[in-house]
């Protein structure tokens, strides 16, 4: 019975946490969109958050893709299909994210730079998202390509 109820509790940490990856790939993009409107003048390490999420999304799309090929989820093509369409919606659902907070942050630089500070806030050009973009299409491309590929190659990778 501890034997049971243990597996039971590992599998819902594992469920819990694979639910609370697109949000950290949400936060790595809200945070490159607050990074980009700060003043240049911070002596801090600059990371490139834009690659960092791109990377983020290539590995929930390639994670997810091996995760449904080792569990025979996607034998039939109504089953790629569901798969290709589930994984579609958490991409486009990132995109909605950074971008709809782009022009959360376009608009509260906006209103701090009315204030008259001292130091003001860098208004974000929309050439910000072009990468956003980049690796959202080059994610929604990997899982069409992913998709077309017959389940024994996608096991025979996850072995490798």
């Amino acid at each position: 019975m501890a034997a049971i109820s243990l597996i039971r509790k590992f599998g819902r940490r594992v469920n819990d946490r694979r639910k609370s990856f697109p949000w950290l790939i949400a936060a790595v993009g809200v945070a490159g969109q607050l990074q980009d409107s700060w003043p240049m003048t911070l002596l801090w390490p600059r990371i490139n958050l834009h690659a960092v999420f791109g990377i983020l999304l290539l590995c929930m799309v390639l994670v997810e893709m091996q995760r449904a090929g080792l569990a025979d989820a996607m034998p039939s093509s109504a089953g790629k299909r569901a798969l290709r369409r589930q994984l579609s919606r958490a991409v486009y659902l990132q995109l909605y994210l950074v971008f709809g907070m782009s022009q959360l942050v376009h608009v509260a630089a906006l209103l701090w730079n009315s204030l008259g500070v001292l130091h003001p806030a860098m208004v974000p050009p929309p050439e910000n998202l072009r990468d956003y973009l980049a690796y959202g299409i080059f994610a929604l491309l990997t899982i069409h390509v992913l998709a077309l590929l017959p389940p024994q190659s996608l096991k025979r990778a996850v072995v490798r």
